[in-house]
Parts: C-alpha cells; sequence; structure tokens
C-alpha cells in the first residue's frame, strides 16, 4: 500500500487508508473517548441495535467505542474541511467517534494504477458508487451504522446512501443538498449549468468556470476582510487542490446534481421493512414537534407521522444562504419527504443553521452548538422508541404461573405483598416516564428557535 504523504493536521485526527474499486481512500477519524468510569450498559448491546454498533465485533463492548458520525464532502471533494467541526465536537461530545475521507479521484483518495508509471484512470462520476465508498468507510472502521452528515453534494450522497444501504445508516443530517430538479426553476439553473459546462469544455477554463459557477452562490463571497471576519468568530474556508477541481468540472459536475429518489426513500418507510436501527425502520419520518418561532408546532425531525417522536432526519439550511437554489431545494426536500404537517407552512421541518453554504467550516462554534443539539434529539428519540417498545412488549397478555403455596414449620419465610409489588412496579414506570419526557421538552426549548417561521 502507497504511504501517506499528507500536510500536518491535528494530533487527536487519525489516517489511515483501505482499497475500494480501483481505488485508495484516505479516511480521517477522532475514537470517541468515553471517560473510562462511565461503564456501557449491556443491555444496550444487542444484534439489532446498539448504541455503540457493530455487533458482529467479536470484542466486548467497551467505553471507548462510541456512536459513529461520518461525514461526506461535497463538491470540493476534501475531508479536512470537516476537521475544525469534527475537533470542536470531540472536545464536546467525546462520546462519539467522528469521521471524514477524501471522495474519490479528490486530494489522497485516487484511482489504483495498473502500472506504477501510469496514472490511474479517473471515470465519471456516479451516486451509488459515491455511496458504496460512504459504506467502506464506515466499515474500516469497524461499524456496521452510523449518523450521516452530508453538506451539499455530500447531501446527495447520503440521501443515495440511504436508499442502496438503509440498514447502515442510523440518522440523515442533510445540509444544503442541491436538488435543484426539485425546484420550479428546474430547466433554468440547468440551461445555465450546461452553459458553463460547455465554456469549461472549451477552453479547460476552471477558473472561468468557476466564476460563473459562484454567481448561484449567496453569502460565500462576501467582503469583509480576514480581520473583520476574525473579530466575528469567521474562519476562512479551506481550499481544495486544484486538482480536485478540474475532477469536478471534468467527471462530476452535470451528473452530480441529479436527484436520488426521494418518493422511494420515503416509501421505505413501511411496516414491511423492519430493520432496527436503520433510518429507514418501521417508525421512520415519525415526526417530533416543537414550537416554532411563531408559536405554531413546527416540525423537527421527520414528519410523516407528527402525532409520534422518532424520526432521524434532519435538513439544514444557512442563515446566509438567502433564496439560493440549495437553499431552496430544502424545503422541496422536506415536502417530498413528508416532513410537512399542513401547519406551518411549506418551509415546515427545515431547520435554520448558522452561515452559508460552508457554514460548518466558517462558523464552528455556533454550528457545532445546533449539530450537537440534533445529536441530544436524536438520543431521546432513540430513548423514547426503546420507552414504547418496552411498554407494548409489557401489553402483551401473559399467562400467569399456577401459584402453590408451600407451608414450612422449620424456616419462616416473608413473603412480598403482590398488590404493593404491583403498586412499586408502576411508580418506577411513571417516574421513568416522566424523567424522559423532562428530557424532551428541556430539548424541545432549547431547538425552537432553529426553524423557519
Amino acid at each position: 500500500m502507497a504511504p501517506l504523504i499528507l500536510e500536518p493536521i491535528d494530533s487527536a485526527i487519525r489516517t489511515d487508508q483501505i482499497e475500494s474499486e480501483d481505488c485508495l481512500f484516505t479516511y480521517y477519524y477522532i475514537p470517541s473517548r468515553i471517560p473510562a468510569d462511565i461503564q456501557p450498559d449491556p443491555s444496550r448491546f444487542s444484534t439489532t441495535k446498539s448504541i455503540f454498533p457493530y455487533p458482529s465485533d467479536p470484542r466486548p463492548p467497551t467505553p471507548e467505542r462510541g456512536q459513529l458520525v461520518t461525514f461526506i464532502p461535497g463538491g470540493n471533494g476534501h475531508g479536512r474541511q470537516y476537521f475544525p467541526i469534527m475537533l470542536h465536537l470531540s472536545e464536546a461530545l467525546p462520546g462519539y467517534t467522528y469521521a471524514t475521507y477524501d471522495r474519490r479521484q479528490m486530494s489522497l483518495s485516487q484511482p489504483i494504477s495498473p502500472s506504477p508509471k501510469l496514472p490511474g484512470v479517473k471515470r465519471k462520476f456516479s451516486h451509488p458508487q459515491q455511496a458504496r465508498d460512504t459504506l467502506t468507510i464506515i466499515q474500516a472502521l469497524n461499524f456496521d451504522t452510523s449518523i450521516i452528515f452530508g453538506s451539499s453534494l455530500g447531501g446527495i450522497i447520503a440521501y443515495q446512501l440511504a436508499l442502496d444501504h438503509p440498514s447502515a445508516v442510523t440518522s440523515l443530517i442533510i445540509h444544503e443538498a442541491p436538488t435543484f430538479s426539485l425546484l420550479p426553476d428546474a430547466s433554468k439553473i440547468y440551461d445555465g449549468f450546461r452553459g458553463m459546462h460547455e465554456d469549461f469544455e472549451d477552453g479547460k477554463d476552471v477558473a472561468r468556470a468557476w466564476r460563473r459557477f459562484n454567481k448561484f452562490f449567496i453569502g460565500l463571497g462576501d467582503d469583509k476582510d480576514k480581520k473583520e471576519k476574525e473579530a466575528e468568530g469567521v474562519r476562512e474556508v479551506s481550499s481544495p487542490e486544484v486538482e480536485n477541481e478540474v475532477n469536478f468540472w471534468e467527471n462530476e459536475f452535470l451528473s452530480a446534481f441529479w436527484t436520488p429518489d426521494l418518493r422511494r426513500l420515503r416509501s421505505l418507510a413501511t411496516p414491511k421493512n423492519s430493520m432496527k436501527g436503520s433510518v429507514f425502520g418501521s417508525e421512520v419520518f415519525e415526526g417530533l414537534i416543537v414550537e416554532g418561532r411563531d408559536g405554531n408546532p413546527s416540525i423537527v425531525v421527520g414528519g410523516a407521522n407528527p402525532k409520534r417522536s422518532g424520526g432521524k432526519v434532519v435538513i439544514m439550511r444557512g442563515e446566509k444562504s438567502g433564496e439560493a437554489f440549495y437553499a431552496r431545494a430544502c424545503v422541496e426536500q422536506a415536502e417530498v419527504l413528508g416532513m410537512g404537517n399542513g401547519i406551518t407552512g411549506p418551509r415546515d421541518g427545515v431547520m435554520m443553521v448558522p452561515g452559508h453554504h460552508q457554514g460548518f467550516e466558517t462558523e464552528v462554534e455556533a454550528f457545532a452548538s445546533i449539530f450537537m443539539d440534533v445529536l441530544s434529539g436524536f438520543e431521546v428519540a432513540e430513548e423514547e422508541e426503546e420507552e414504547e417498545e418496552e411498554e407494548e412488549e409489557e401489553e402483551e397478555p401473559v399467562q400467569e404461573p399456577e401459584i402453590v403455596k408451600v407451608l414450612s414449620v422449620e424456616t419462616p419465610r416473608i413473603y412480598e405483598n403482590p398488590q404493593q409489588l404491583e403498586v412499586n412496579e408502576k411508580s418506577e414506570k411513571l417516574g421513568k416516564r416522566e424523567k424522559l419526557e423532562k428530557k424532551s421538552l428541556q430539548w424541545t426549548s432549547r431547538m425552537s428557535r432553529l426553524f423557519v417561521a
């Protein structure tokens, strides 16, 4: 395997490589760091659902194995754009494992050459292949499942991953996936994209192509200088290699904006699909209702059935993205996925987050704060699901065992009152429910400020 040639990165970030489908991938990760005195609950580990995934791992569960969060890069392809938020999250929420990678034919993930003297062959973009690439990274890290964050083109790949490999996805967080074919002005946008791509093909002028493409972006190229941005806590974006830009225009640009079948994605949420632990199990897209900015109920997560919580899909748009096509596409995605409840309007279910199209990189602290709230919401939803499962199991009729009275003179015994036992069980169950409801309300209160009125 070829040696890694990397620019200096934070010592907390580990790096490795893996071969898959004629490509040598480079991936980056920060392992979870759960305090040693916090022992995991053994009941959480099973072959169907685990907060520390990869149940087929022969090693016993340990506090060091936290749930995986995988960040899929967008069109610029390089994983290092996620390093700042990964580092921030690993300090604030050390119980998770955070990972990203350089996408196929980008940065340090390059085609494998059949000969040392020849470069590897670069091929056209394929959504299913890119989804398999992400699955490869998840499995390389010794996990079966992952929470997926995808921004821009990474969001489209995330949707494809959930379609093709639903059992590998526990939750989806989609940030401004540019599914412009869902928009009313899709034809105009497509013609504009086609024209700029023809310009690129005529002269292979990447700079000119980017200048035209950047006109579609809002908030990215502001006029503030570096000192002003630093004073406001806004960082500079990490620029991709020139080779990444060339690969994007030659092999990805036109095909990348294809929209995965979100209707089929929604249709996977049927009782027939009972893959527990995946985002598309029998309880998918059931929304958690919170109070929005206007005082009306808003769907936070999921949305087909707003009566119960348990959904595991969040769609985000940046506050500085305005009415850019990729921001407007978020609303259409939510509508197709059934995330609107018809009460608060067409933007129901879309979460406002700080920054522009790369706000996760430029406004790390503010973005990460909301990201952590979302992860907390997923935990609340999972706990409520488990609570409901326990209640359903308890509701099943149980045949009472035959009571045999035993009289003993030699060893007298004190038997507990059956009625008192029942009262104690009901009291314990009620306390657990009240505690869960309190936790859910606390999370709801934190989240209510984040939604479009």
